[in-house]
C-alpha cells in the first residue's frame, strides 16, 4: 500500500527529498523547532544507539531554550512525515527568494541572495532550482553553482518550516508585559504612569520627549535580553547598519514582509553580521515585525541603555 501511494507522489518541487538533506541540515531545522525534521532524522538512524543518544541530547538541548516538540508527529506514519517536511506549502514558494537568507548558508551565498529583487519569488525559478541546469539560476549580477542550489534546496525546508509554524514574540524580560501594553494602547502615556510602581517623575520626563504612535511598536516589543545585545554585543556601527537594513526594507515598496524571518533584513551593501542577527533571533525575534520599533523614530530610545532600565525598573513588580 505505501509502494502504491510513493508511485503516485509528484515530483519533489524543487528537487528536495529527504536524502539530499545532510545530517547537518536535520539538526539545524531540529533547532528551528522542526516536529518532521526531528522524526525523519529519528527514523535515519532507528538501528543506531549511539546516533539515537545524540539526537536526544541535541532534542533535549532545544527544549531547554523553551521549544517543544509534539509527540502527534511521533504517530503519524514516517512517509507522510517525510512529504511534509520536503513539500513547501503554497505560501512559502511565493515567497521571494531572499527571504532563504540564514546563518546556516555561508556568507557568499547570503549575499548573492541578498542582491536579488525582491520581487523574485521562489515559485518563479521552483523548476531553475529543481532540475540545476546551466550552473543554477543566472542573474545579470551572478551564477548560483550546484553547491549554491544544494544549500537553497535546504533552506527551502527552513523557510518553509518558520512560515508554517510562526513563532510568536515571547520573552521574559520585555519592559512591560501585554497588559501593561493594552493600557498604554488605550490610555497612553497616562495610562503607563499611573500604573507604574516607581519613577514617575522620571517617566513624565521621558514621556514628554516621546510620541505616542511612533513609541507603540518599542514598547509592544523591547525587553532587557534585546537591550543587553543591542548595547553590550553590537558595536555603535552594528546599531547603526541595523537601522538602515531595517530602513532599506521598509522604503522598498514591499509588502507583507513582517512575517519574514529577521534574516531578511541582511543585505550585501550595508554588510551588518547576519550572525549578530541570529542572537536576537535566539532570544524570540525571530521575524521582521519583531524588530519594526528599531527605527530612526525610536532613537531617543535606541541610544540610551538608561531608558531601559527605567522602564523595566517601573514596572518591574509587573513581571
Amino acid at each position: 500500500m505505501i509502494l502504491k501511494w510513493i508511485k503516485k507522489l509528484p515530483q519533489p518541487k524543487f528537487g528536495i527529498t529527504t536524502k539530499s538533506l545532510t545530517d547537518k541540515h536535520y539538526y539545524y531545522l531540529i533547532s528551528s523547532g522542526s516536529n518532521s525534521a526531528k522524526v525523519v532524522l529519528e527514523h535515519r538512524y532507528k538501528l543506531d544507539p549511539v546516533q539515537k543518544m545524540k539526537i536526544s541530547n541535541h532534542v533535549s538541548k532545544v527544549e531547554s531554550r523553551g521549544i517543544k516538540f509534539s509527540s502527534y508527529y511521533s504517530e503519524i506514519d514516517v512517509f507522510l512525515v517525510m512529504a511534509a517536511l520536503i513539500t513547501p506549502k503554497k505560501k512559502c514558494i511565493e515567497l521571494p527568494l531572499k527571504a532563504l537568507i540564514n546563518p546556516y548558508l555561508n556568507k557568499a551565498l547570503n549575499d548573492k541572495l541578498s542582491m536579488l529583487f525582491w520581487k523574485d519569488t521562489l515559485e518563479d525559478y521552483e523548476y531553475r532550482i529543481r532540475k540545476n541546469t546551466s550552473g543554477g539560476i543566472a542573474s545579470r549580477y551572478f551564477s548560483l553553482t550546484s553547491a549554491d542550489i544544494r544549500n537553497i534546496r535546504f533552506a527551502i525546508v527552513w523557510l518553509n518550516h518558520t512560515i508554517t509554524f510562526p513563532r510568536p514574540l515571547e520573552n521574559p524580560t520585555m519592559l512591560i508585559t501585554k497588559k501593561e501594553y493594552l493600557t498604554f494602547i488605550e490610555s497612553g502615556f497616562d495610562g503607563l504612569k499611573a500604573i507604574a510602581n516607581r519613577n514617575k517623575v522620571a517617566l513624565r520626563n521621558l514621556f514628554s520627549s516621546l510620541n505616542e504612535l511612533e513609541s507603540a511598536s518599542f514598547f509592544s516589543s523591547a525587553s532587557m535580553e534585546f537591550a543587553e545585545i543591542w548595547f553590550e554585543k553590537f558595536t555603535e556601527t552594528d546599531r547603526y547598519k541595523f537601522i538602515k537594513a531595517n530602513e532599506y526594507v521598509y522604503f522598498s515598496n514591499q509588502k507583507h514582509y513582517e512575517n519574514y524571518p529577521i534574516y531578511y533584513l541582511y543585505n550585501k551593501k550595508i554588510n551588518l553580521d547576519v550572525n549578530k542577527i541570529k542572537w536576537l533571533y535566539e532570544i524570540g525575534y525571530t521575524t521582521m515585525k519583531d524588530i519594526s520599533f528599531v527605527s530612526e523614530e525610536n532613537k531617543i530610545l535606541l541610544e540610551d541603555k538608561a531608558v531601559w532600565h527605567l522602564l523595566h525598573k517601573s514596572f518591574g513588580n509587573h513581571h
